[in-house]
């Protein structure tokens, strides 16, 4: 398959905590935009990565995730993660940003 044929492809996978889940590229546009949800029998977590050329060797990247849980225990759980949490999730994405800048 070429990449502009991926979007709304779904593969079965295994996520990091070993639960099964359903994943689908909702949007690809090769260098530009990177969209996927992941769907578990929790939850359903939507990612977006999104490039933006500033100018010959600078990039802005966006990065949004939603996160929809579908019960109320896991919607209490994501919340309180996400008080705890949050600051070192976006540290570690720096430090990842950083790294691909060094790379390149």
């Amino acid at each position: 398959m070429a990449a502009d044929e991926l979007a709304g492809f779904a593969y079965s996978s295994v996520n990091d905590e070993g639960e099964s889940c359903q994943i689908q590229i909702t949007k690809l546009i090769s260098a530009v935009s990177y969209h996927f949800q992941v769907e578990t029998k929790d939850e359903i977590v939507s990612k977006a990565y999104d490039l933006k050329k500033m100018a010959a060797d600078q990039v802005e990247v966006s990065y949004t995730q939603k996160v929809k849980a579908k019960n109320l225990l896991v919607a209490l759980k994501n919340k309180t993660n996400s008080i705890l949490f949050d600051w070192l999730l976006a540290n570690n994405f720096k430090k990842i940003l950083k790294q691909l800048e060094i790379g390149y």
